[in-house]
């Protein structure tokens, strides 16, 4: 069966080739190759930077607006999962001995979903979300 579709696809190249349409051929190849790579790439926002503000709480500056879900796990953890999204290799956090943090982690999860967990110093009572002005940042608000 491998050997009948190699087979097929060599006498196809070889048709292109005799009629001089390798060119054409080659490049069919590589539009579909790079189209592919490229829709997989294109639609990833990167996590760039994570920094306290005060004792208010986070904010998260994204490569472009994104689809999110904030998630209240225990009282002193919430989790912010954020859709197609990988973070930078360059991520910057600020949240050394900042405000109610008490520390972070984050984790790549199935269908391109990456979750960033927050620790906090205090128990939760509530806590809220909103873009800021520049329209790439979530200020998430932390209440204990």
């Amino acid at each position: 069966m491998l050997n009948s579709i190699v087979q097929g696809g060599y006498m196809l190249f070889v048709s292109a080739l005799r009629k001089g349409l390798f060119f054409i051929f080659l490049l069919a190849i590589l539009a579909v190759f790079n189209s592919s790579v490229l829709a997989s790439d294109g639609e990833h926002v990167f996590i760039e930077n994570i920094s306290c503000k005060d004792n208010l709480g986070i904010l998260i500056r994204f490569s472009s607006k994104t689809d999110f879900q904030l998630i209240q796990v225990d009282e002193k953890q919430f989790l912010i999962a954020v859709k197609d999204s990988v973070v930078a290799e360059t991520l910057n956090t600020l949240l050394k001995d900042a405000g109610i943090v008490s520390g972070m982690s984050y984790d790549k999860m199935p269908g391109g979903v990456t979750a960033l967990v927050f620790y906090t110093k205090r128990n939760i009572k509530e806590m809220a979300s909103s873009w800021v002005d520049d329209g790439n940042s979530l200020f998430i608000a932390v209440v204990s």
